[in-house]
């Protein structure tokens, strides 16, 4: 088993956790990187040649962004392979969190759908909040992985592992909502909302004119994560949007 603790130092200990200083890139948008490519393009070649590629199973740890709210879920990727999918499937659920929510792809630059690729069974574990520290909050995840360790056959279940009380339940993505212009945020739907398709969920304001941006719901479901923080600019995920699977 190998742990990773700190992806992408520049970014972490910048304060930025998900954009590097650097060169403004999301290591997690550019698996499997690129040898030749800028700083964080050969980071992610990196760990995804020395720490995925070859690995028997992968999980990737998220705490949600520093200035994001978030419930706490489990991703996972349908890929085309019946039994690759199925593998997915049943490390999400062995996590034992109620909110299981799959891609319809393994497409896109995320390690854990970059990992699918090669045909490694992969998975996204997000728990926190704003950069919580809050021991029950750790001891949620540390219980999660070692369920999901158990699962994989590389640990006994420790006695001290807690019961898992609810039951796991496939949702989907149905829409992330992005910045268009820069500005302040002020959201008036905020995570754990249900919203419908056209609502408003927030306004961003120009600080020079007071110009008003209305931000609209891209579709119908719950808000998993939602940006908390005061200042955006274009492209920045203000809102992802997921309902249960039927």
């Amino acid at each position: 088993m190998v742990i990773c603790p700190v992806a992408n130092p520049p970014a972490v200990y910048g304060g930025r956790l998900n954009i590097s200083p650097l060169d403004g890139v999301n290591i997690n948008r550019v698996f499997p990187g690129d040898k030749d490519g800028g700083p964080t393009d050969r980071m992610a070649a990196w760990l995804f040649e020395h720490l995925i590629d070859g690995a028997d199973a992968y999980i990737d740890l998220h705490s949600g962004g520093i200035d994001q709210h978030l419930l706490d879920f489990v991703g996972y990727r349908r890929t085309g392979d019946d039994e690759l999918t199925a593998k997915n499937k049943a490390m999400a659920h062995a996590v034992g969190y109620e909110r299981v929510i799959f891609g319809t792809s393994p497409d896109g630059g995320n390690s854990h759908a970059a990992a699918n690729r090669q045909g490694i069974p992969a998975i996204l574990v997000e728990t926190g909040k704003l950069g919580d520290r809050n021991p029950a909050t750790v001891r949620r995840l540390l219980d999660a992985l070692h369920r999901l360790l158990h699962h994989l056959g590389v640990i006994e279940a420790p006695q001290h592992l807690a019961p898992v009380t609810v039951q796991p339940r496939d949702w989907i993505w149905t829409g992330e909502v992005e910045s268009p212009v820069a500005g302040l945020w002020y959201p008036d739907a905020v995570t754990g909302d249900e919203v419908t398709e056209g609502q408003t969920i927030g306004r961003i304001i120009d600080p020079v004119d007071g110009t008003q941006h209305k931000i609209t719901a891209v579709s119908t479901g719950t808000i998993i994560y939602n940006m908390n923080g005061l200042t955006v600019r274009p492209g920045t995920h203000l809102a992802a949007i997921a309902t249960p699977h039927h």
